[in-house]
């Protein structure tokens, strides 16, 4: 057993595949192994995927904008994630991580032990790609010591006047990770105090574009494995 497995690995390395092989002759007219052509960097758009207006998407930590077959970066600090659209089309909000240093209390005891630090930083940007704005850093400081508080899926309120985010801020040592508003006007970052399951908190939350109401991901866990839900939240009501 382990020569044969020795040589299927020989063969693999030398680019032979010997228990598939093709019926199609080679230039010899000889069965031959089939040999895929390497991969073109060329996107092919077919007709049914053409639509109007555009699509934001991150894509090796920076910010895309698709229009028809149209493609334009817009970012390229290598660390942007989870763009989201403004409802008008105005603005395009998204993570941007900062890679650093910190020192923080480890395993509940006083003393500080040095940390690799991914802070995050809400952005907003206009869709040319200008007017870049920082609106709320995740960066936490107590008593000299630098932690950071999770940003995650910024998404703006169709009233433009808040944005709606999953985070422990703005201390991640009495939060867990669940549905915050930050609000643009007064700069604070305040939890919905919406119901979580054992602690696990939210995630995916989606405006519809009237504003009316909010989905989001309740995350959850049955038995072995996990039991999310999906809740539709009423800003006018405070209610799920």
């Amino acid at each position: 057993a382990l020569v044969l497995i020795a040589a299927l690995t020989i063969n693999l390395f030398n680019g032979q595949i010997p228990l598939v092989r093709s019926t199609t002759p080679t230039s010899s007219g000889n069965p031959g192994v089939t040999v895929s052509a390497a991969p073109s960097n060329e996107v092919i758009t077919p007709p049914e995927a053409v639509f109007q207006g555009s699509i934001v998407y991150a894509k090796a930590g920076n910010i895309w904008i698709q229009t028809g077959t149209e493609v334009r970066q817009i970012t390229d600090s290598g660390h942007d994630s989870m763009p989201s659209y403004s409802v008008d089309g105005q603005w395009i909000y998204f993570v941007r991580v900062q890679e650093g240093y910190g020192k923080f209390p480890a395993g509940g005891y006083l003393q500080r032990t040095w940390y690799d630090l991914d802070t995050p930083t809400i952005v907003r940007i206009k869709p040319d790609g200008t007017g870049a704005e920082k609106l709320l850093t995740g960066r936490f400081v107590q008593g000299g010591s630098t932690w950071f508080y999770w940003i995650r899926q910024p998404v703006p309120n169709p009233n433009g006047k808040s944005i709606t985010v999953v985070s422990d801020g703005p201390n991640p040592l009495q939060s867990d990770i669940v549905l915050h508003t930050y609000t643009l006007a007064t700069k604070k970052l305040v939890s919905m105090n919406l119901p979580e399951s054992l602690g696990l908190g939210h995630q995916d939350p989606a405006w519809r574009p009237d504003g009316r109401f909010l989905l989001y991901v309740k995350n959850g866990r049955g038995l072995s494995g996990g039991a999310p839900q999906i809740f539709r939240y009423d800003p006018d009501t405070k209610k799920s």
